[in-house]
């Protein structure tokens, strides 16, 4: 993933990510099972930061409760 940070719009494969992810947390303790990872392989991708207003949030959080079981 290094060799093509330089490009403006790249976007690494989801490979990539999942590599550059592994590396990241290698050796880190897990706590509360393997539901991220679950998320994670399923695509799940959530719009996240600290910038995020309430009406950005709005639509976030109105979706996840249309998908609860």
């Amino acid at each position: 993933m290094q060799r093509h940070n330089n490009r403006k719009n790249y976007k690494p494969s989801p490979g990539e990510i999942r590599s550059a992810v592994v590396n990241e947390f290698h050796g880190v303790k897990v706590v509360g099972g393997n539901v991220a990872e679950d998320l994670f392989e399923r695509g799940l991708c959530l719009p996240s930061g600290t910038a995020m207003t309430e009406e950005d949030l709005d639509p976030v959080v109105s979706v996840i409760l249309r998908c609860k079981r």
